[in-house]
């Protein structure tokens, strides 16, 4: 009968350190603000012990005192825990025992620091039989050979990092498309992303069309089916140029996946839009409100001389400029942030916020609009000729002015004018894509009264074909 033992095999991590660097405030960092994170410490001990994780911390109150770290802390309401991140280190004694000095004892079969090397030996024993009386005559003993084995696994439980995250010089975004409100194709590419354990294996992107959740915030609707997504290995990635189906707003992620399968992820948002226009609803008149109602605010009965000593002109155009399809998709409203998880509940898909999309035009923050207009600008100009000679829309930058509100969708303006006068104004209105939308209206100046003569009766005149008629 041959005998085999045959042991388990344990395993041992590997671990870096970190030279400990004093708390400064880099670029954009307030007073009690966090920034990078240092790497784990080793092991304390060879087969157990802590690692331990620091971030540090804007200690500077001004650009010549710094604060120490029991005050700053104190300062900034934190603790130790806040910035001290702490893990049980994975290599242990599993197979051994431990002394009193904490070094690990090996059961048999079992050798290595800690006990990670399984040893395999091989061999055994016959028994000889007679075949004809069946009587044990001999026993042959076989040695074998000793084996061991040393499997190292590395785990690694820390996701990518980009460069952007360390608060230092990086020129990258996480995930770059050029302009991020676009009528052009999108430039898909990204760079600065790290792993310095597993190192990264794989990039995998998607995009998705936003809509309009119950509340009117821009949200992707099944964020774990993306419309279209692709995965490459690392050595396969290169910029590419993808075309979005049709005008939205989409979002695109970047899964970032490292050799151990932890992922990280980054947002970027896109308007794309290279159809819709600006309309006018001539439902919604433009006018000039500070006119005369009962002659439809086509006559206004003041003037303002040359040192602006006289009443306003006030012009209301509220509902007459809209781009309805930015309208009706709210295309400029605010967006959710990004979380995803699997039915199983297994995989989950997180945007945390410093890789989601807080830099460019359209970023998580709504878009200030009215009917998805974002700029209106107002010109004017006089003449004494009934308007004859201002007709043409004025060219020079300096003769349009930005209104005061966009969203009150009115603006007053002084106008230098005379009894006589005609003053034609034109609204500009300008969407989020450079779309531009010109009207204009006109208002008269009068403020001379009726004249009413005195009144005379010629009777019996015969010059008309009656007899006897007056006038």
């Amino acid at each position: 009968m041959a005998m085999l033992r045959l042991s388990l095999l344990y395993v041992s991590i590997s671990f870096f350190t970190f030279s400990v660097s004093i708390d400064e405030c880099g670029p954009g960092l307030n007073f009690c603000d966090l920034s990078m994170h240092l790497i784990w410490t080793k092991c304390a001990l060879p087969c157990d012990g802590i690692r331990k994780r620091e971030t540090l911390m804007c200690c500077q109150q001004t650009k010549l005192k710094a604060l120490n770290r029991p005050d700053c802390l104190q300062m900034c309401n934190k603790t130790l825990k806040d910035i001290i991140e702490e893990r049980p280190c994975a290599q242990r004694c599993d197979h051994g025992t431990y002394d009193i000095k904490k070094i690990c004892h090996c059961q048999p079969g079992y050798g290595g620091q800690c006990c990670e090397i399984a040893t395999v030996n091989s061999g055994g024993f016959a028994k000889l039989r007679d075949i004809n009386t069946g009587a044990h005559y001999s026993t042959s003993t076989y040695i074998g050979q000793e084996s061991k084995k040393v499997m190292v696994f590395h785990f690694d439980f820390e996701p990518a990092n980009h460069c952007s995250e360390k608060k230092n010089t990086c020129f990258y975004e996480p995930i770059n498309i050029g302009p991020d409100i676009t009528k052009q194709k999108l430039h898909i590419s990204w760079d600065g992303w790290t792993d310095e354990l597993a190192g990264i294996f794989r990039y995998n992107w998607e995009i998705h069309h936003l809509r309009a959740d119950a509340r009117g915030n821009l949200t992707e609707v099944s964020p774990m089916e993306p419309f279209h997504s692709k995965a490459m290995v690392k050595e396969e990635y290169k910029p590419f140029t993808y075309t979005p189906p049709g005008p939205g707003i989409y979002s695109i992620i970047l899964d970032v996946a490292d050799k151990a399968n932890n992922s990280r992820f980054a947002r970027q948002f896109v308007l794309y839009d290279p159809v819709s226009n600006i309309t006018t609803d001539e439902t919604f008149k433009l006018y000039v409100s500070s006119a005369e109602r009962e002659t439809h605010y086509n006559w206004q009965s003041n003037v303002q001389n040359q040192m602006l000593i006289g009443p306003s002109l006030s012009v209301s155009w509220k509902g007459h400029f809209r781009n309805k399809f930015h309208e009706d998709n709210q295309l400029l409203n605010s967006i959710n942030s990004f979380h995803g998880t699997a039915i199983d509940g297994m995989y989950h898909k997180d945007v945390d916020n410093e890789l989601d999309d807080m830099s460019g035009k359209r970023t998580r923050k709504a878009i200030p609009n009215i009917h998805g207009n974002v700029l209106f600008e107002i010109a004017y100009a006089v003449d004494h000729q009934g308007g004859k000679t201002i007709t043409e829309i004025p060219t020079a930058i300096s003769s349009w002015k930005k209104v005061d509100n966009l969203l009150h969708e009115n603006q007053t303006i002084d106008v230098k004018r005379s009894d006589g006068d005609t003053v034609r104004i034109w609204v500009r209105s300008t969407d989020i894509m450079g779309n531009v939308k010109e009207d204009s209206t006109v208002v008269h100046i009068d403020t001379t009264p009726p004249t009413i003569s005195a009144v005379k009766i010629e009777t019996n005149v015969n010059s008309t074909k009656f007899d006897f008629a007056s006038r």
